[in-house]
């Protein structure tokens, strides 16, 4: 079974080293409370998430904005699975 959650990103903290220069992102999401059912799919009544991730790819850095929405979609997989 997948399950599809519907997020919000609240906070993006740029992560610099000792010369300023960017090395990361520390992103923070939670459960949108009031989404259309979405997360009624996988929560009775208010629905908690927090995903917190660091994005160390300079290419994305800056694509992930606070105030943003997106899916997280839980699918099962192997172990070893590779997509």
């Amino acid at each position: 079974m997948n399950i599809r959650m519907k997020v919000l990103v609240g906070s993006v903290k740029k992560v610099v080293d000792h010369d300023g220069n960017p090395t990361a992102e520390e992103v923070s999401m939670q459960a949108v409370f009031n989404d259309g059912g979405v997360n009624a799919s996988w929560c009775k009544w208010t629905p908690h998430i927090t995903f917190n991730f660091t994005v160390s790819n300079p290419k994305v850095f800056g694509e992930i904005k606070p105030g943003q929405f997106y899916y997280v979609d839980l699918v099962p997989t192997e172990k070893d699975a590779v997509i």
